[in-house]
């Protein structure tokens, strides 16, 4: 029998008491997200542009061995959405909800080898600091899709308070995407500018949307499971595409954001007018 010593469970308990966080002791008597570990020796973190496939990839990672915490990670790092006790439909409407406010160098120490987090991270000292010992991969999408997504996702999922905005009052498509890039296209470029850095980043590992979901070619997918074997120093990096493609997610919106739905010229021009095409290509787009 084990005894546990009263200094680990003073800071167990210290921890629950301070950020009111539920959390499991795994086998090195540690505060824990998660107790199972998966078949991966690195910590892992997914960091994406919105609407960039965070659930998709982290759907994959779960086929390949990986233990998701169920956590995603606030921007600036002040906290998380706790999603591991939480239907997919809550999830996606009610967010707000979970949401905990613990310092991302504390949720990076209760992060163990085989497990992931996810998030938008900004890329700076910090956070960059608080991520030395993790394997870190960012996603990145064709910004006219991700947009698209994004204002498909704000307006059937109800999540963000939206009372103030004129566009999701809207009905013909392409003047809901027009408008919506009017009103909002400024707030979502501030949520990608801030992830720049991550393409340069050393130890980073870049992955498209295009070719996770396929879009870029059955074979081309394919690729990409044995990219992250590589990357992860996994044993196997053979998927079935079907068993994580298409997925229901806390993100997915049941199918793929449509240009000719929902693009126009005055579209384009916000697009422009704002500094997405200068960060597409930025992207490689």
């Amino acid at each position: 029998m084990r005894i546990v010593s009263k200094n680990l469970v003073k800071k167990f308990n210290d921890f629950v008491s301070e950020y009111r966080v539920p959390m499991f002791i795994d086998e090195s008597l540690e505060p824990v997200f998660v107790s199972e570990r998966g078949d991966c020796r690195y910590r892992v973190i997914v960091i994406s542009v919105p609407k960039a496939g965070t659930y998709l990839l982290s759907e994959l990672l779960k086929e390949l061995g990986l233990v998701s915490t169920g956590l995603h990670i606030v921007a600036d790092g002040s906290g998380f959405t706790d999603y591991r006790f939480v239907s997919v439909d809550e999830g996606r409407r009610n967010y707000r909800n979970y949401v905990y406010k613990v310092p991302f160098d504390q949720v990076v120490k209760r992060v163990k080898p085989g497990q992931f987090i996810v998030g938008h991270l900004h890329c700076n000292d910090y956070t960059k600091g608080c991520l030395q010992n993790f394997k870190k991969i960012f996603i990145v999408r064709e910004l006219r899709h991700c947009l698209i997504s994004h204002m498909r996702f704000l307006k059937e999922t109800g999540r963000e308070d939206l009372s103030g905005f004129e566009w999701h009052r809207k009905s013909e498509k392409k003047e809901v995407m027009a408008s919506y890039l009017r009103e909002y296209g400024k707030i979502f470029y501030s949520m990608v500018v801030p992830l720049m850095d991550w393409m340069g980043s050393a130890g980073t590992l870049v992955l498209r949307f295009e070719d996770i979901l396929a879009v870029s070619g059955v074979e081309t997918a394919k690729k990409v499971p044995l990219m992250l074997k590589d990357f992860l120093r996994l044993k196997d990096g053979m998927v079935d595409l079907r068993k994580f493609l298409f997925r229901k997610t806390l993100t997915w919106s049941g199918k793929l954001s449509s240009l000719k739905e929902y693009w126009s010229d005055e579209a384009e021009a916000y697009f422009e007018e704002f500094g997405f095409d200068k960060l597409n290509k930025f992207f490689g787009y």
